[in-house]
């Protein structure tokens, strides 16, 4: 299914953090003549509420957190290439050549293989023609990838605070007789839950 973007309600969870409107896809940031070669999506981004750019999730939130377990949000994450973007009229699609997620080796404790998942789901489209606009990563039904982001645990307190991970992805895209490249990256939120 094709991805547009979309204003969405935020969850009465979410806007008791001061969450505004959400996007369908976020762009990852950058010069906006590139910006729309990869966009995210899955879980909308919510904050800041005037102009969201990353993703906030409450614990325990069935809008955006899709793990069970407690202390940890489980966030839905998509990729899209070559996005018709309304917001980006100066970003037109090109060829994309290669694709790579930021992350840890898989033997330090800060791997994260949702990552991985998502670096490969997306390579599995490569190469992307300028003409073929907006690829997604759930095109045919594939799921979204899972993003666990535990909370900070202060033993001195016994409470848990919040923590973020960022999806750092770095795209080449080919034009004129060389390639440039686009680096993106978007912020994933777990906050606590509000004590009852």
């Amino acid at each position: 299914m094709k991805f547009r973007r979309v204003v969405l309600d935020a969850s009465l969870a979410l806007l008791a953090f001061g969450v505004g409107p959400v996007l369908a896809l976020t762009p990852g940031g950058g010069p906006k003549g590139s910006d729309c070669l990869a966009e995210f999506g899955g879980t909308p981004a919510n904050y800041p509420p005037d102009r969201p750019r990353e993703i906030r999730c409450v614990d325990g939130d069935p809008a955006c957190d899709q793990d069970p377990t407690v202390a940890q949000c489980g966030i839905a994450i998509s990729a899209c290439l070559d996005v018709t973007d309304p917001a980006l009229p100066d970003c037109s699609a090109r060829r994309i050549v290669a694709f790579d997620v930021r992350n840890f080796q898989p033997t330090s404790p800060g791997y994260d293989p949702g990552f991985t998942t998502l670096r490969d789901q997306v390579r599995a489209m490569l190469p992307v023609p300028e003409t073929d606009h907006d690829r997604c990563t759930t095109d045919g039904g594939q799921a979204a990838v899972i993003i666990t982001v535990p909370l900070r645990f202060v033993s001195s307190t016994q409470s848990y605070h919040k923590r973020a991970k960022i999806l750092r992805t770095h795209l080449d895209y080919a034009s004129g007789n060389g390639t440039h490249d686009d680096v993106d990256a978007v912020r994933i939120v777990c906050l606590p839950a509000p004590s009852p």
